[in-house]
């Protein structure tokens, strides 16, 4: 069998089986499926509306250095993406645009950088395939669109991974230097974490050294230099200044948070397969799916399936194996799990479906056309369900939406000015506090409604309790007309408003 899965450039009658400006086109793409109605829906609750209002008071107060949230650090993540959502909220005002317009260039770029790093692992003509993957695959255009911190990782970690194959295929000390220098800047936007995607890179360049490759020094003097410099001195620094915070680091946010069920974030033990599993297989869709439609066609290594050394171009699918299935593995056996922690790997399951479409295409078993017409229409669709959100559709209304709730909100709160909010068994709406400017939106439970009472009593202002209306029928027949009343806000939420004495009755 001829090495069709070979990293040697197309022959020529295959070099035209793609567009003709194939970068320009995925980056046209790129940027249009990723600012097209970035800010028409509003912020999620809870994690849009809490990196947006830390970054929003720390923008306010001047220590975006020192994040601070409610009047207390938060020191749950490294400054980066709060220096980049101040900056857009800088620019665009205060709002879900101003928000995510980072997420926005962040994808952008993490596109573009997924072009090169094709080119450098398979040839000029599967790096157009490998971006387009990326751009184009539900799972990554939905990351670009919701506000934390893994799109920009996944921007950074793309480029840690650049850097290293430009150093494997260069052999160029610097590109080493510049993979760490990179890194570092993964390593403040999300710590501990973004090691990860060191793994693969590191058993790749053991193996290349092994074959007698003249890969440079993996861990350069100056590239751990660069790394401590970028990536390392805020936390160093920050450690010295606030004893105590380096444990909390290591011990709160590194072990406690994923040995324990201690963040509540999917500790059961069948999460990965609920989760995971179906992210990472129909995260790509339709791509995969063409893919797997040519499976036939598709030279797989029959019968060597457990030695990658044996595969054809054994260092650069080592490198996507390893990349990906370490990474993964942690993820399952970690307690603390989201779906936005699986977007770091997308790059590498982009790159294995790129090369898939591209040798498809170079052998004729698929058509570039049906390709091209695939992407026009994943991207007309992606943005005309964007598009959906900037009207006012009841069935597209969530009960997360901070925006919505702001709005049918706002009228009822002006009747209660100076009013202490709370919200009844959930986390604080941090969301509708960056809407709305208030005071903290504390949580309440049923079991503290006499320490509300009080307050109301002895302070003699209204306490507004906003509760979801599916909870509120749960202990309707609970509640005393003549201390609360009920202001329906919209379908999903409600206010219980708690009168204070002197204010009399509701119906007074």
């Amino acid at each position: 069998m001829a090495d069709t899965l070979s990293n040697v450039e197309p022959t020529a009658a295959c070099a035209t089986i793609q567009p003709k400006r194939p970068l320009l086109l995925v980056t046209l793409l790129a940027i249009l499926v990723a600012f097209a109605f970035q800010g028409s829906r509003g912020l999620y609750e809870s994690t849009e509306g809490r990196y947006a209002e830390c970054a929003r008071q720390s923008m306010d107060q001047g220590t975006l250095d020192e994040p601070v949230l409610n009047g207390d650090y938060h020191w749950t993540k490294p400054p980066i993406t709060y220096y980049v959502i101040a900056g857009g909220l800088k620019v665009l005002g205060e709002n879900a645009w101003g928000a995510r317009v980072g997420q926005s260039f962040a994808f952008v770029f993490t596109v573009i950088a997924m072009f090169y790093l094709g080119l450098l692992l398979w040839g000029r003509q599967a790096a157009f395939y490998c971006a387009l993957v990326y751009c184009l695959s539900p799972f990554p255009v939905s990351g670009a669109s919701s506000l934390s911190t893994d799109m920009l990782l996944t921007l950074f970690e793309t480029l840690t991974l650049l850097a290293f194959w430009l150093a494997v295929r260069k052999q160029r000390w610097y590109y080493i230097v510049l993979m760490w220098s990179v890194f570092g800047f993964a390593f403040m936007t999300k710590g501990f974490p973004a090691l990860l995607c060191l793994i693969g890179p590191f058993i790749v360049f053991v193996y290349l050294r092994r074959q007698g490759e003249k890969v440079p020094q993996f861990f350069h003097p100056l590239g751990l230099l660069a790394f401590l410099l970028i990536g390392f001195s805020w936390y160093a620094e920050k450690a010295w200044t606030h004893p105590g915070l380096m444990h909390d680091w290591i011990w709160k946010e590194g072990i406690a948070r994923n040995v324990s069920d201690e963040a509540h974030r999917n500790a059961e033990w069948y999460k990965p397969f609920t989760m995971y599993f179906p992210i990472v297989l129909f995260g790509t869709v339709p791509w995969v799916f063409m893919v797997l439609a040519k499976y036939r066609h598709i030279p797989w290594p029959a019968g060597m399936w457990r030695r990658v050394t044996s595969w054809a171009h054994p260092a650069e699918w080592m490198f996507i194996v390893t990349t990906f299935f370490i990474p993964f593995f942690i993820f399952c056996l970690v307690s603390s799990r989201l779906p936005l922690y699986m977007m770091p790997l997308f790059p590498v399951i982009a790159l294995a479906l790129g090369k898939g479409l591209a040798w498809l295409v170079s052998e004729r078993h698929l058509r570039l056309r049906s390709v091209i017409l695939m992407a026009l229409a994943v991207t007309t669709l992606v943005v005309v369900s964007k598009g959906l959100f900037a009207f006012d559709i009841p069935a597209l209304n969530s009960s997360k939406d901070m925006a919505i709730l702001a709005r049918d909100s706002r009228l009822i709160l002006e009747k209660y000015p100076n009013s202490d909010i709370y919200v009844l068994k959930q986390e604080p709406l941090l969301g509708l506090q960056f809407y709305l400017h208030t005071p903290p939106i504390l949580r309440a439970e049923l079991e503290n409604a006499t320490d509300v009472l009080k307050k109301a009593k002895t302070e003699g202002k209204h306490q507004l309790v906003f509760v979801r209306r599916k909870k509120l029928e749960s202990f309707a027949e609970q509640i005393d007309q003549r201390v609360y009343k009920v202001e329906p806000v919209n379908d999903d939420w409600s206010l219980i408003v708690i009168v204070p004495p002197e204010a009399g009755t509701p119906n007074s």
